[in-house]
This record gives structure tokens, sequence and C-alpha cells, in this order.
């Protein structure tokens, strides 16, 4: 999106712009004449040139889940959809396109990426909107591709920042 009310990385764009993370931030916002495909591919190639120029880098990942349990562009689908989306061993970040998006310029990282790339992942939950999801997502478990946000808890080293008062089990 280029709305930073609902992008994460315009978000932390507005960080000092001194900091680590601003300063090796990759924005995840299309140009205006970009395609689903070129989008995609201009964020893998910056992914890439950024994890070569940093020489074997700790990879952080901040999401924000969606009350449908989506995050980082994975979306809950039949599970065979899900796999045909997803699960590409070929490609960290896809193009996606899912009929009744909002949103048309949606490049996603893979789950497999999010389980096996990153070295620290943070979920960024918060907002009354969000309470009943990150309820679910502590009281029960789901397949990835019922409720994607289940890599928060799948992913090893992982923890959720919340506005939200939830006693946790």
């Amino acid at each position: 999106s280029r709305d930073a009310k609902i992008n994460n990385s315009l978000q932390l764009a507005t960080m000092d712009a001194h900091t680590y993370v601003a300063q090796n931030l990759i924005l995840t916002v299309p140009e205006r004449a970009e395609n689903l495909q070129s989008f995609s591919t201009r964020i893998a190639e910056q992914l890439s040139a950024k994890i070569f120029k940093l020489h074997n880098p700790k990879i952080i990942q901040v999401l924000g889940v969606g009350q449908d349990g989506h995050t980082a562009g994975i979306f809950p689908l039949p599970e065979e959809v899900f796999a045909r989306t997803y699960n590409r061993r070929d490609l960290d970040i896809i193009p996606v396109a899912i009929e009744g998006l909002t949103i048309d310029s949606r490049a996603s990282v893979t789950p497999n990426w999010i389980l096996n790339q990153v070295d620290e992942l943070f979920g960024y939950i918060v907002g009354e909107g969000k309470k009943m999801i990150l309820e679910s997502l502590i009281q029960d478990s789901k397949p990835i591709h019922e409720r994607p946000a289940e890599l928060l808890k799948l992913q090893s080293h992982s923890m959720v920042y919340t506005d939200q008062d939830i006693q946790a089990v």
C-alpha cells in the first residue's frame, strides 16, 4: 500500500534516518508505473542486493497481522490454492494476485522465507480491531493456509508487540 496508515515499512521509515533500521529498511511501496510482476522483481532484487552488501546480515522482519489472520501479503486460502501461490522454493519474493484484494500490487515473502531465512520475527499487532485475532492466535492453532499469522508461532525467534491487554496462556 502507498498509505502510511497501513504500510508498516512506511511507518518505520518515519524513524530517525540515522538509525540502523531506517538505513537498512527496504520500502515495500509500489512505484506508480509498476505492475505486479515488476514490483515483486524490484523488491526481490533490493533484498538480494542488501543481503549481499551486508555480508550475511541478521535478518529482522516486522509483520503486521490483519483481522483475518493474513500477514506480509500471505492470505488465508484453501489449502491447494495456498500451496500453489506460496509454496515456492525457487523464489523468496512472489507476486500475489488474489481475486478481491483491494491493493493491486502485492509482493510477498514466502512462508519458507520467514521460517528459514529470518533470524528474528516481530509481530506488530496493534489497535482494538486486532484484539480478536490476537486472542485467537494465543488460544488456538490453525494450519498456516487458514491463518498465515501462525508463522509468528512457528518461527523459532519471534515476539509480538501489541497495545492490547491480553492474558497469555
